[in-house]
């Protein structure tokens, strides 16, 4: 009986499709592998060796205070499992004239480094605004800055309205490249955001609902360029394609892959 048994899943295991045979035992072991990884890390996070037990101060100074608040609102923690957006949020640490940035020092050290805001933009009344859209002081206005028209400045005028904020946060990456970053960014009344690219002085026009894949989009068709010039006015608002118009007629191209 017992030999019959073993002829069965003999027999059974020949009729099974191969590809099912040859890839069902790697992927069983490499799931069972990475439960095990994942259990581990979470068990080693979530131990009291992981726990925040000492904060570090560098960069900028801080007042006492602030730090003796936010000491005592993270030792004990885990250090992995720092809810730092709630806290963050719960402490108004956004609001603080200085950049936070939280590094993790295994097993059990929090490292709080303190950084200056910067201005990326200005609006065009003026008010330079750092990353996260929160006005500065009349010393960050400095020339060369992107300016931003139709964007505004909220309840108390001490950051920009959400909706503003969000394009912002979406146009960041731009700013980071030379040959992409914008000179002016006008905010229409439709939705419609008009950039004026500092280097070649080329007109780019999408949708502030879709920025970001337009956006996207821009960065693909300018990598296509290749040595060619920029066109002088680039329309991202139409599906799979880049209108673009030079001296003559408008004329569409293709996305490119």
């Amino acid at each position: 009986m017992r030999r019959q048994r073993v002829w069965g899943r003999v027999r059974a295991a020949r009729r099974a499709p191969k590809s099912e045979s040859v890839w069902r035992a790697p992927l069983v072991r490499l799931a069972a592998m990475s439960g095990v990884a994942v259990a581990v890390l979470a068990a080693a996070s979530m131990s009291p060796l992981c726990r925040i037990r000492q904060v570090t101060w560098t960069g900028l100074e801080s007042p006492d205070a602030d730090c003796a608040v936010f000491e005592s609102a993270v030792l004990g923690r885990s250090l992995f499992f720092l809810p730092e957006v709630a806290l963050r949020q719960r402490m108004g640490l956004d609001k603080l004239p200085v950049e936070l940035r939280l590094h993790r020092h295994f097993p059990a050290t929090l490292e709080v480094k303190l950084e200056p805001r910067c201005a990326v933009a200005q609006i065009d009344g003026g008010v330079a605004v750092d990353a996260g859209g929160r006005a500065l002081g009349d010393a960050h206005r400095l020339a060369g800055l992107p300016v931003l028209e139709g964007f505004a400045l909220g309840a108390g005028g001490k950051r920009l309205a959400r909706a503003d904020r969000d394009i912002l946060r979406t146009l960041l990456p731009l700013f980071r490249l030379p040959t992409l970053a914008p000179s002016r960014v006008r905010r229409g009344d439709s939705g419609e955001l008009d950039l004026t690219l500092a280097d070649s002085g080329a007109r780019v026009r999408l949708d502030a609902e879709s920025a970001d894949s337009e956006l996207l989009k821009l960065r693909v068709f300018e990598e296509s360029l290749g040595s060619e010039p920029m066109p002088r006015d680039i329309d991202l608002r139409f599906e799979a394609q880049v209108v673009v118009r030079d001296e003559g007629r408008p004329h569409a191209r293709q996305r490119p892959h």
